[in-house]
């Protein structure tokens, strides 16, 4: 499965979207009261993984963005923000 920075996308638009959900992530978790910890077990990481995936965005794998989205409770526009 493709890792979500090679799409093809211009340097400064996936900067962009990664700030954005970087943003959007910590939001989340301060307003759901979510851990690191909560997030690595309902994606099936470990706690050391979330920090590097919530760090840099990028690497992480289109699936495995989904479900970190699913465990931060985003909305549809939250979501489309990050994707779209």
């Amino acid at each position: 499965m493709p890792k979500v920075k090679n799409l093809i996308m211009s340097e400064e638009k996936r900067e962009t979207r990664e700030r954005q959900f970087r943003c959007i992530a910590a939001g989340n978790m301060v307003l759901y009261d979510i851990s690191k910890d909560d997030i690595a077990l309902k994606i099936g990481k470990t706690p050391r993984m979330v920090h590097e995936y919530l760090k840099r965005p990028g690497m992480m794998q289109y699936d495995t963005l989904v479900r970190m989205m699913d465990a931060l409770r985003f909305t549809q526009d939250q979501r489309l923000q990050c994707i779209a």
